[in-house]
């Protein structure tokens, strides 16, 4: 997220966009997406006031992979027995 926010996008925006799902129930991002999903991943944004056509490139990288490592292990938790 340090490396996010350096490049122009505060964590609370991006925790806001990527906390898409019913209840906090988000998919796995780390499979296929719908083009819904997406969509609204990109409305959040937007309304948060970024203008993802100026965001950098490789800040969008970053906020892959961290979208995509938060969802394998917020899943993956779930099946913990505790």
């Amino acid at each position: 997220m340090g490396d996010i926010a350096k490049l122009g996008l505060s964590s609370v925006t991006v925790d806001k966009a990527l906390d898409f799902g019913p209840g906090g129930a988000n998919p796995d991002l780390s499979g296929d997406m719908t083009e819904d999903q997406i969509m609204k991943i990109v409305q959040a944004y937007i309304e948060n006031g970024v203008d993802i056509e100026k965001v950098d490139g490789a800040a969008w990288e970053k906020v892959g992979a961290y979208a995509a490592a938060t969802s394998i292990y917020w899943n993956k938790r779930k099946l913990l027995a505790f």
